[in-house]
């Protein structure tokens, strides 16, 4: 799960355009104006998964950041 700013969402396109081989399901919402959360239904190698989280983090263009294992 994701929150950013809409001024990042080229950012976030481009993530996970790269990574479309593991994610199974993607829900994109506005929470105010300028917010968005991103809700990913992933499935795959656990590093790769990993990968994806790091690279959200390390953009360092997010608000929010959170990987949540079932």
């Amino acid at each position: 799960m994701l929150i950013h700013s809409q001024k990042v969402e080229d950012t976030v396109t481009a993530i996970k355009h790269e990574f479309e081989d593991i994610i199974s399901t993607q829900i994109h919402n506005h929470l105010r104006e300028d917010k968005c959360i991103e809700v990913f239904i992933l499935e795959g190698d656990a590093a790769r998964i990993n990968d994806l989280v790091r690279l959200f983090l390390t953009t360092r263009k997010m608000d929010y950041v959170k990987l949540i294992v079932a």
